[in-house]
C-alpha cells in the first residue's frame, strides 16, 4: 500500500499544478481580450478601466517614443476606434504572476488607410489583478 501512494502521489500533485496553471492562463487570457476589446473600441468611456490595467511604472515605447502614465492618461480620451479586420495573438504564462502577450492587427484607420499594428506586452500580477508593466507597438500605415 505504500508503495503504492509513492507511484500515485506524484501523479494527483501534478495534476493539481497543471490546474492551477491552467486556471491563471485562462484568467490571464481573459484580461488580456478585455483590454484589447476595450482598446481596439476607443471609447473614452473604457479609459478608467484601461488605465486600472496599466502599471504605474511601465516601460512604453510606441514607434520608438517613450511614454509614461501620465501621457497614456492624457491621450486615452483620444483613442481612436479601429476597424479590425485581422488579428493574429498570442498569450504566454511565464510564471504564475507573469505573462506576456503579443497581438498584430490590420485595421482601417478613420482615414480609411490600411494599418498594421503590432503590440508585445509584459504583464505582471499584483494581488489578483494583471497590469501591464512593459509595452511596445510599433504601428503604420500599409501602402497599396
Amino acid at each position: 500500500m505504500k508503495y503504492l501512494f509513492l507511484l500515485i502521489a506524484p501523479l494527483l500533485i501534478g495534476c493539481t499544478s497543471n490546474s492551477i496553471i491552467e486556471l491563471h492562463f485562462e484568467e490571464f487570457t481573459s484580461t488580456v481580450q478585455n483590454y484589447q476589446s476595450m482598446y481596439v473600441e476607443g471609447d473614452e468611456d473604457n479609459c478608467d478601466k484601461i488605465l486600472a490595467m496599466v502599471d504605474e511604472n511601465i516601460e512604453f515605447t510606441e514607434n520608438g517614443e517613450t511614454w509614461t502614465k501620465s501621457d497614456m492618461i492624457q491621450y486615452c480620451p483620444y483613442l481612436p476606434k479601429k476597424d479590425v479586420f485581422e488579428t493574429i495573438s498570442n498569450h504566454k504564462l511565464l510564471t504564475s504572476e507573469l505573462a506576456y502577450d503579443f497581438v498584430n492587427q490590420l485595421y482601417l484607420n478613420q482615414d480609411k488607410d490600411t494599418m498594421s499594428e503590432t503590440t508585445s506586452r509584459i504583464w505582471k500580477k499584483f494581488g489578483d489583478d494583471w497590469n501591464i508593466t512593459k509595452m511596445d507597438i510599433v504601428r503604420y500605415q500599409i501602402v497599396d
